[in-house]
């Protein structure tokens, strides 16, 4: 039995963060323009896949006439069965998407270009990777989904055609309580709290404030009445 890690690309047009970046500028050698893509997404699916061979043991012919019962396996076979599948962003440039900016020889305007070419900022440097948000791990999203940070909602509008309520709300009730420590454990907010823990104090109490707010509206919605009998 082993493990197999399987990957596959699919693509979709949606914007992702950038990774190392080159500053640009408008000059003779370039003929005073910069050429530069726009991004889409790569979506690795990777599978986690166990592969088992099973084989008839030397005793499998006796099964049935001393136990009684057929022999589970009676010939060599292997099977396959999917432990896990994780779906991963991954930023790439679009060929059929580039552009052109042609500027005039007194402009110093700065274009940050990543190493595909794709246009992640304008004038000012972007912030470092490791400050950046990144997909959360799983253990993490349901840390922040226990604590009200994350909600978790479904809307099916073909269930409108039913007389349905197209809006199903499955995060249970927020431990509130838990909510700025998250922030807290979190790298961007730490950063906050650290060089302006006056500010920061006041910024997680209205964030929470806000997550509380947008629970309560999640929940109206799911309350809603939907069909002919509907006030």
């Amino acid at each position: 039995m082993r493990k197999l890690i399987l990957t596959l690309g699919l693509f979709t047009a949606l914007g992702v963060y950038a990774q190392e970046t080159v500053k640009v500028t408008a000059n003779k050698f370039n003929g005073y323009g910069i050429v530069y893509s726009l991004p889409k997404t790569a979506i690795d699916v990777r599978a986690t896949v166990t592969r088992s061979v099973e084989k008839p043991g030397p005793f499998a012919q006796f099964a049935q006439k001393y136990l009684g019962q057929s022999p589970t396996v009676t010939q060599e076979r292997t099977v396959w069965q999917i432990e896990n599948v994780d779906i991963l962003p991954k930023g790439i440039a679009d060929p059929e998407k580039k552009y052109a900016i042609q500027l005039k020889k007194e402009n110093r305007t700065a274009f940050y270009l990543n190493e595909e070419g794709m246009l992640v900022s304008i004038n000012r440097a972007p912030a470092p990777a490791s400050t950046r948000p990144a997909p959360m791990p799983k253990a993490e999203e349901a840390a922040a989904v226990e604590c009200g940070y994350r909600h978790l909602w479904r809307y099916n509008p073909e269930l409108e055609a039913e007389g349905k309520n197209p809006f199903t709300l499955d995060s249970k009730e927020p431990q509130w309580d838990k909510f700025e420590d998250f922030l807290k454990g979190e790298v961007r907010y730490a950063s906050v709290m650290k060089q302006y823990p006056a500010e920061a104090e006041q910024l997680f109490a209205a964030a929470k404030e806000n997550a509380m707010w947008r629970y309560n509206n999640y929940k109206r919605l799911a309350k809603q009445q939907w069909g002919t009998d509907a006030e």
